[in-house]
């Protein structure tokens, strides 16, 4: 018997159609905790591009517990034909947690 299984597909963040996406999200919770995400998306014919940016903090529910992360991300694109597309992608992560 073969073992299980798994497969994921990562697509890039991306618009599919013409127009313009903006979206901020917060959030927050116990031990300070706090979430803010933003994503911003423009396509105008072949041409797209795509910007996403995250802050996560909390203090931790014990000692020593405490991290921080953030993170850019940013694609620009230009369709080719329906099946073909050139892009550009980068991505920069920061994560930080206290030590000792």
């Amino acid at each position: 018997m073969l073992p299980p299984r798994c497969v994921a597909e990562i697509a890039p963040k991306q618009m599919l159609s013409d127009g313009e996406r903006l979206e901020l999200q917060l959030a927050g919770g116990s031990y300070s905790t706090y979430v803010q995400t933003l994503d911003a998306g423009y396509r105008k014919g072949p041409f797209d591009a795509y910007l996403s940016q995250g802050y996560r903090r909390s203090n931790g529910a014990r000692d020593r517990a405490d991290g921080r992360l953030s993170d850019v991300y940013g694609r620009v694109g230009y369709a080719l034909d329906s099946h073909w597309d050139l892009s550009l992608m980068a991505l920069h992560t920061d994560n930080r947690q206290r030590s000792g």
